[in-house]
């Protein structure tokens, strides 16, 4: 059995080796958080520097003349996996991972793979868990390279503090990258699994940004006591609190730190609760049940799922 799991897993990254939109996924979401590392370093140096020049009577921004190991807190390679995993999945990085997992599946009912290895008997289980493992690897892969690409940039910007290999040692970060793999595994389930019910890779791709969209509108605009706690535990919110707590973010506090130079936009981690804005955070670990009763969730129906379509 676990011969015929990694043959399928082979052979499902040689597909991924001929098409280009396997490629073209994990350089999306290295450059979502290159471009806002590149600006905040930017951002850094002119307030370092006091090189910044506003508008005549504005007033100085913060954290202007300070040194540059405060203001590029972040770039520290003990901080910049945590900031670089949460500045891809706090906003549109997301989609890619939706993508992904509509298509994966996809293909192979556009293709009618399902059915074909229904005829000719192919051990389904097998088969399933191949999928699903070489999706896993291919989702932590790309996870694992934007991290590495983040960290190969600071090497070329001169007077980034902390670049010493000892900060890979803290087991937190490592805690913290295995947080963000299992995050891009829910949402990369969750667009299978509804690609995979509705027989379509362009309506699971919709249907799971629709339901993101659905949820962010929920958190904001939430008024009775049931929206309000749907709004805490569905899980795009579950995600930004998990998020606002392994990146530390303070964005739940009143007076953040503006003088660090953040390389990232900050989690949603509010509700409008009678026409007054509630901060919240839910415990850790509290996050983390939800987060893994939603991750098995969306696998389950997915591989439920595509057992029964191939046995149609």
């Amino acid at each position: 059995m676990i011969q015929d799991v990694l043959r399928i897993i082979t052979a499902e990254h040689m597909r991924v080796r001929r098409k280009m939109f396997y490629f073209i996924v994990p350089v999306a979401a290295l450059l979502v958080v290159i471009i806002p590392t590149l600006r905040a370093y930017r951002l850094a140096i002119i307030l370092h520097t006091g090189s910044w020049v506003g508008h005549p009577g504005s007033l100085p921004p913060p954290g202007l003349g300070e040194e540059l190991s405060t203001l590029l807190h972040w770039f520290k390679w003990g901080n910049l996996p945590t900031a670089s995993g949460a500045g891809l999945l706090a906003g549109l990085g997301i989609v890619l991972f939706l993508y992904v997992g509509a298509v994966w599946f996809g293909d192979d009912l556009s293709s009618g793979a399902i059915k074909q290895s229904a005829i000719l008997r192919v051990k389904f289980r097998q088969l399933i868990w191949g999928k699903v493992l070489a999706l896993m690897i291919y989702t932590a892969g790309t996870i694992i390279f934007v991290v590495v690409g983040a960290l190969l940039v600071t090497v070329f910007l001169p007077e980034v503090p902390g670049r010493e290999l000892r900060a890979f040692l803290h087991l937190t970060l490592w805690r913290n990258l295995l947080v963000y793999i299992a995050m891009a595994f829910l949402w990369t389930f969750f667009a299978a699994a509804v690609t995979i019910m509705t027989r379509s890779a362009s309506t699971g791709v919709a249907t799971s940004i629709l339901w993101v969209m659905a949820e962010k509108e929920l958190l904001e605009n939430g008024q009775s006591g049931g929206q309000l706690f749907l709004a805490k535990v569905t899980p795009w919110s579950t995600s930004q609190s998990l998020l606002a707590s392994v990146y530390d973010r303070f964005s739940w506090l009143d007076d953040p730190p503006n003088w660090v130079a953040w390389v990232t936009t900050p989690p949603y981690t509010k509700i409008i609760d009678h026409g007054e804005v509630t901060l919240y955070l839910q415990s850790f670990s509290l996050l983390l049940v939800l987060l893994l009763v939603y991750l098995l969730a969306a696998l389950t129906v997915a591989v439920i799922g595509y057992y029964w379509r191939g046995k149609e």
